[in-house]
């Protein structure tokens, strides 16, 4: 296998990198539920999309490849505050290459000035990645720090563009670059723009690795699972190594969620888990002449047995990274996300069981089915906390935990909807307000973040939940 001194030298993007920061959320899945639709209306599933879709870029972001690239100054003793604000916020969420490389890059840069070169675009997507993330919280998505990033996001992507079009050799560098891009863009709130980058860093690595005619123009469907054998995992000096383990295991988590919420989207019609599929686990074989079990049986079953493999995963976390399930503060932002992560995924597999439970008229509802209402309620309720902890400050999360919130707020409408479980969810005013002045924070006309609170508004005053503003 090819490998570079890059690969070798540098924190390399690895398969674990290139998923998107901020992935896509269930919400469309959510809305096209019969329960979410009595309390929306007309709402289409696509609509979080749609707002995606529709909303403009940053004005100041030029990517006209037609207008002359211009290059910031870059005074030396600004972008060393540059470098440390990125250093001390933007890598331990996404240790993407070291500190001594990134400088070696620097170096050449200022002797050399700026340039129509890979190195030249890395170092300008960590000048605009720190000028973002130096804003104070709660400074809205279209404030200042967007466009000062903008200046050297501008140049890189152009760059970027140029060389991903014309140049023959791909590089790792190049995939680097890409997915610093699309952490700015998470940043920014703007999903789909990060999803484009990421597309074309992992075709990048798909050329490096698999450098042949079939690769260049036949593209498997998934590419990030054909490199997971070949492209190295990243490496790191003693500095910097307690934060990669943070990134693997909030990728895994991400990784579980999505394939629970694609499995739920394929088989939305199915009452049940998304691994409720014939033979997807032994036991699935009933033998001859035995009578099937009730279905909320076979569906605890499944949770149960799914829930016990996240535990068993997560008890073999580090203990310097394994997030507390009590309600305090975490001690690190990275802490703070992984927790996120951790009750989302355990949402993800109990919440089929709750929208079941639900929808039944149940005279006397197995106490075992309660139980499990019970703690998929309790996880959202801790999802929301860390949610809040993270959300109060701008990060790559912004804009994925606000919709997960979402679903989980929407989640819990149902639950409070259904006469059997609505004593679960006594404080679910107090918890659709966390969740609004949360969003409110980044929420900004036509985007995404005004979008939810429109959402979580129209369901309060269907359910009556509007509390009065002079109380």
């Amino acid at each position: 296998m090819y490998k570079s001194k890059a690969v070798e030298d540098t924190v390399t993007v690895g398969t674990h990198a290139l998923y998107a920061p901020d992935g896509v959320p269930s919400t469309a899945w959510l809305l096209s539920h019969p329960k979410i639709r009595a309390l929306l209306g007309s709402c289409p599933d696509d609509y979080i999309s749609q707002v995606e879709v529709a909303a403009p870029l940053p004005s100041k972001l030029d990517l006209s490849l037609a207008s002359p690239l211009k290059f910031p100054p870059l005074e030396p003793s600004f972008v060393d505050i540059l470098v440390a604000d990125y250093f001390s916020s933007v890598h331990p969420y996404y240790p993407l290459l070291g500190r001594s490389v990134f400088l070696t890059h620097q170096r050449d840069v200022l002797r050399d000035g700026l340039q129509s070169t890979i190195e030249s675009a890395i170092c300008l997507c960590v000048y605009a990645l720190a000028a973002i993330a130096a804003s104070q919280p709660g400074v809205p998505l279209d404030g200042q720090f967007d466009h000062m990033g903008s200046i050297f996001m501008s140049p890189a992507l152009k760059i970027m563009m140029s060389l991903s079009t014309f140049a023959l050799q791909p590089s790792v560098e190049s995939s680097q670059a890409w997915t610093l891009a699309a952490v700015w863009f998470t940043y920014l709130g703007r999903p789909l723009q990060s999803w484009k980058c990421i597309s074309q860093a992992a075709a990048n690595l798909q050329h490096l690795f698999h450098c042949d005619l079939r690769a260049c123009f036949d593209l498997p469907p998934s590419c990030l699972r054909e490199l997971e054998k070949d492209v190295p995992l990243p490496t790191y000096n003693d500095d910097e190594a307690a934060e990669a383990p943070f990134l693997v295991a909030e990728v895994h988590f991400r990784q579980l969620i999505n394939n629970t919420n694609t499995q739920c989207e394929d088989h939305r019609d199915v009452i049940g888990p998304p691994q409720l599929i014939p033979g997807a686990f032994p036991e699935d074989e009933i033998p001859p002449g035995e009578p099937p079990e009730e279905l909320h049986d076979g569906l605890l079953r499944r949770a149960s047995q799914l829930l016990c493999e996240l535990d068993d995963w997560f008890e073999q976390l580090p203990r310097e990274i394994k997030p507390s399930s009590e309600r305090i503060e975490a001690t690190s932002d990275q802490a703070k996300v992984l927790r996120a992560r951790y009750y989302a995924a355990k949402i993800a597999i109990q919440r089929p069981l709750l929208l079941y439970a639900s929808e039944q008229a149940f005279t006397d509802i197995p106490v075992s089915l309660v139980e499990v209402c019970e703690a998929c309620v309790e996880d959202c309720k801790l999802l929301l906390l860390s949610m809040s902890q993270v959300s109060r400050k701008r990060s790559p999360y912004l804009w994925s935990l606000s919709q997960t919130a979402l679903d989980v707020v929407l989640l819990l409408c149902v639950t409070y909807s259904s006469p059997h479980l609505s004593f679960l969810v006594e404080e679910l005013l107090d918890l659709q307000e966390l969740v609004i002045a949360n969003l409110t924070r980044w929420s900004t006309p036509g985007s995404a973040f005004e979008a939810a609170i429109g959402i979580i508004e129209r369901a309060r005053m269907k359910q009556g939940l509007l509390r009065s503003r002079d109380s």
